[in-house]
């Protein structure tokens, strides 16, 4: 192969990998190249020549081997001096500076100024350490934001707490491992039932997240762009392979009405900042692995309709602060490790409730009181305790329950 030909498809390597990365930081390699290939003007290889031609041949084709040899040392530093600056990050230098323009453009903020802001916003929610930390989940989901979401959120918009939140149940939570519509899952689909409610968008698309799947917003389900104020109302993921402990901030969402996680592998506590959801009515994590006691802030939620967190590995006693839940209609706390006397003259004053589960627990007490009124609230109420269930069965039960629907 002639030496032109030589340097001609090296040359165009060079550039194609320059290209591929967009980068300027190529750019002072290509001039050097550029510049030997000029000074060094290397001819193609000669044939059929004779005496001093012949020696001048041999002279050339010497220099060009030397040549040659000095292209390839060059091509080679060049080629390390690449992968240092990609694995450094350099060669996002040409992405990164449209999306500085775009930002500029839509924000009226530099990119640096609107990182600073979002990170002084999000502070507000979570801890600044977290954030900054390259090994948090809280800091992927800043870094998401700021980074790669194409949506690009301007601080201005007070939309950036509600997106960091959902990103952030998503990289806590496994979301590259989750069944469906994740942002890595094989599939996207909406069942029949839910067609009306939840849309086939993935995660971390550059939609609003009301539209990701399994998310709701009441006010406007379908939001035209990503900028649009609208609050976030139902979560529904179960049977998602979610995974990990619920993050604390998804509790400070106080729009959240429905938050519906059952038969994932959920781990962790249900954390004191619950009572934040003041409009939350229904809450269903059953069959998980959720452990510790639920904290007392949960039972000043008097919004709350249903509560369903069966087949977990809750402990503790069941709080007398239970008779705030003045709307509760289904209380299903059985298959847990609960244990103590039950608060039955609290329980008495929830008069709307359809269903009540606690066996396989380890309660103490007796539900008697209850089974006094059970008759005549029936007679106001006709579902009033359709489902009531303790560990009642034995000839020395845990629990007295002469009304209970079924005894374990």
């Amino acid at each position: 192969m002639g030496s032109n030909m030589l340097i001609r498809r090296l040359l165009a390597a060079v550039w194609l990998v320059a290209l591929f990365h967009q980068s300027a930081a190529a750019e002072p390699s290509l001039r050097r190249m550029r510049k030997f290939v000029e000074v060094s003007d290397l001819g193609g290889e000669n044939t059929g020549t004779t005496g001093t031609s012949r020696a001048a041949s041999n002279r050339v084709s010497s220099d060009n081997k030397i040549a040659r040899g000095e292209l390839y040392r060059m091509l080679e530093d060049e080629e390390l001096s690449l992968s240092r600056r990609l694995q450094n990050g350099a060669f996002s230098m040409d992405f990164q500076s449209s999306r500085d323009q775009a930002i500029l453009s839509k924000c009226g903020i530099t990119a640096r100024e609107r990182s600073t802001e979002l990170l002084s916003i999000l502070s507000t929610i979570s801890d600044r350490d977290e954030l900054n930390d390259p090994g948090s989940t809280r800091h992927r989901a800043f870094d998401w934001l700021d980074n790669i979401d194409e949506a690009i959120i301007c601080p201005s918009t007070d939309r950036a707490r509600q997106r960091y939140r959902v990103a952030l149940l998503y990289f806590t939570l496994g979301g590259s491992e989750w069944k469906n519509c994740g942002e890595d899952s094989r599939r996207c689909v909406v069942s029949e039932d839910d067609k009306d409610i939840f849309q086939n968008v993935r995660w971390l698309s550059k939609q609003h997240e009301c539209k990701w799947f399994g998310l709701y917003c009441e006010g406007n389900p379908k939001p035209e762009t990503a900028d649009e104020r609208v609050m976030l109302t139902d979560i529904d993921l179960d049977e998602n392979n979610l995974h990990g402990p619920l993050p604390e901030e998804l509790f400070g969402a106080s729009s959240l009405q429905n938050i519906i996680m059952d038969s994932n592998v959920l781990t962790g506590t249900i954390p004191s900042n619950v009572g934040y959801l003041t409009n939350l009515k229904i809450i269903d994590l059953d069959d998980n692995k959720l452990e510790g006691e639920l904290p007392e802030e949960f039972f000043s939620i008097t919004s709350l309709e249903i509560v369903d967190l069966n087949t977990n590995k809750f402990t503790g006693t069941l709080s007398s602060n239970i008779k705030n839940l003045v709307n509760i209609r289904f209380l299903q706390l059985d298959q847990n490790n609960m244990s103590g006397d039950l608060p039955t003259h609290e329980i008495l004053e929830l008069e709307n409730l359809f269903a009540l589960t606690l066996e396989n627990n380890d309660f103490t007490g007796s539900l008697e009181d209850i089974c006094e009124v059970y008759s005549k609230r029936r007679e106001e109420y006709s579902i009033y305790l359709q489902y009531f269930t303790a560990n009642c069965a034995e000839s020395e039960p845990d629990v007295n329950c002469s009304c209970c629907s079924k005894c374990v």
